[in-house]
């Protein structure tokens, strides 16, 4: 049972008393109660405190289990990612694109690099962006996204990048809204009004939403590009990795097996988001309870992911929700984002010392040479990365 800790403010009615404040350390709600027999009406503050501190915990749980991913991932897979095969890419053929964003703080600085590699189609997406949330005074927030689309020419992959901004906007600012946020004046304190609970509860809707309007029927009031994203959401999907960076945290929802690092300027590397993959137990232990099965690795032995997007036809046995870590970032780290493409052939730490190595280059650079070295090293598959310095 969740407990609470220090000294809440709240309001006890009885008969001839009125307490403004009781100390909570180490008791529940329900304990409280029990102490005042009932009389206990409990504020909105306390409550909203009991439910952020479950949040936090589920956040740092969900870090931990990324982390142990990384630590395993040393010592049971060798990597290639630093050596010289024989492939050497035409660097024209990889896409880069950089830019530096004055809106938010700290200072970021971001850059994209994207290669089709030896696949027929480019299926993967990203995205880069801010978004604006009004909560009594206006707040910044970056968004960064690596979208690895599959069986369906990279439509919903692309509709995902296209529509989560708008509608994680939407969701934080009515979360919010609901949970008595946003009544402050302009000299707003981000921590009480964007609290881990307003955006866990509004990225895990809007990846849902956007997942179920990808299955709903088709409709005259679609667009041409939603259309297009339905109909290939058949036998299509695609993975999701992202980073919304408010003030100085980074929240990462992850489904699938993208991957998100923080390189720390101090020099260690950190995995923040875990690979959901079919033949990790908690994952098949899911599809299992849902009515699926594992064969060869694969979900119903055809999909390679344990979460998706998209993919109707496995909508029964495969959720869309997101796991989500939150970690503080410090002016000199990196975050980097990218699709499996770099991570069959690189680990973590690999990724880590890559771009430790760079810390002059622009992001840009980092991320174009990522991507080159992934392909070097053999990837198979379309190779996307954002790389954002702060």
């Amino acid at each position: 049972m969740l407990k609470l800790e220090g000294k809440m403010y709240v309001s006890v009615k009885g008969k001839e008393e009125t307490i403004t404040h009781y100390d909570v350390t180490g008791k529940s709600q329900s304990e409280i109660m029990r102490v005042f027999e009932g009389k206990l009406v409990i504020s909105p503050f306390l409550e909203s405190y009991a439910a952020g501190r479950d949040v936090q915990a589920k956040l740092k749980k969900q870090l931990e289990v990324a982390k142990k991913q990384q630590e395993t991932a040393q010592t049971t897979k060798i990597y290639y990612f630093e050596s010289k095969s024989g492939l050497q890419i035409d660097k024209s053929l990889v896409g880069v694109h950089g830019e530096v964003s004055t809106d938010s703080s700290p200072k970021t600085k971001v850059g994209t690099a994207h290669c089709q590699g030896i696949r027929p189609d480019m299926e993967d997406a990203h995205l880069v962006t801010s978004i604006e949330i009004k909560v009594g005074g206006w707040i910044v927030a970056r968004l960064f996204g690596v979208f690895d689309g599959h069986g369906d020419k990279g439509f919903v992959s692309q509709f995902i990048a296209d529509n989560l901004p708008k509608r994680l906007q939407d969701n934080i600012q009515r979360i919010a809204e609901e949970k008595g946020k946003t009544e402050l004046t302009d000299e707003v304190i981000t921590d009480e009004v964007i609290t881990d609970e307003v955006i866990t509860d509004a990225l895990t809707a809007s990846f849902v939403q956007l997942n179920e309007e990808l299955h709903s029927e088709e409709n005259d009031s679609d667009t041409r590009k939603l259309k297009n994203a339905k109909k290939h959401a058949n036998n299509g999907g695609t993975t999701a990795t992202c980073a919304l960076v408010i003030g100085n945290k980074a929240y990462v929802p992850n489904i699938g097996d993208s991957r998100t690092v923080l390189v720390k300027k101090g020099g260690t590397t950190i995995q923040l988001s875990e690979d959901a993959k079919p033949s990790h137990k908690r994952f098949e232990k899911a599809i299992l309870k849902a009515g699926g099965f594992i064969n060869m690795n694969r979900v119903l032995g055809r999909l390679a992911v344990a979460r998706d997007l998209g993919m109707k036809f496995f909508k029964e046995t495969v959720s869309p929700r997101p796991k989500i870590t939150r970690i503080d970032i410090e002016d000199g780290d990196s975050l980097v984002l990218a699709c499996d493409g770099l991570f069959d052939v690189a680990s973590t730490d690999d990724v880590g010392r890559a771009v430790r190595k760079m810390t002059d280059s622009d992001p840009a650079q980092i991320a174009s040479s990522l991507v080159i070295k992934a392909i070097n090293a053999g990837s198979q598959d379309n190779v996307s990365c954002v790389v954002a310095k702060f």
